[in-house]
């Protein structure tokens, strides 16, 4: 049997953790899924897994604007760990932001694996599981 992919999904906005959710069980795809309003607890269990890797999610989907702990500062944090950890996750922003300035900012960091517009179809997931083999820097 497959491993199951490990995705977190970093947004405050439930219903797109809902829509997302229910999209990834469309794919067909083997996951298991933990949800975050914000990103400080996140960062921190990254931190506190750095230890047990085998624990470390597949998929990081980050939003960039949340309250309080946003996915900027959680990127942030994330380029504090290990290179070695870093190398076995693969962020992926999802963002309703449009602002250039935002797209240029994220395209700037080597970490982030994908930008993806919301919401994500069933197409974009499926793509974002085709990370895990290697291909990296979609838009």
């Amino acid at each position: 049997m497959k491993k199951n992919v490990e995705i977190w999904i970093v947004d405050d906005d439930e219903f797109f953790q809902m829509i997302t959710i229910e999209n990834l069980r469309r794919t067909k795809q083997n996951f298991h899924v933990k949800t975050f309003f914000e990103g400080h607890t996140p960062s921190n269990l990254l931190s506190t897994l750095q230890a047990t890797p085998q624990n470390i999610p597949d998929i990081i989907l980050l939003d960039l604007n949340m309250p309080v702990f946003d996915g900027w500062m959680f990127l942030k944090e994330y380029a504090k760990l290990d290179e070695n950890i870093r190398k076995q996750m693969r962020v992926v922003i999802c963002s309703s932001s449009i602002d250039p300035a935002d797209i240029h900012k994220v395209r700037s960091i080597k970490d982030v694996a994908a930008l993806y517009e919301k919401p994500l179809s069933v197409q974009r997931l499926l793509e974002i599981f085709q990370l895990l083999t290697g291909n990296q820097n979609t838009e």
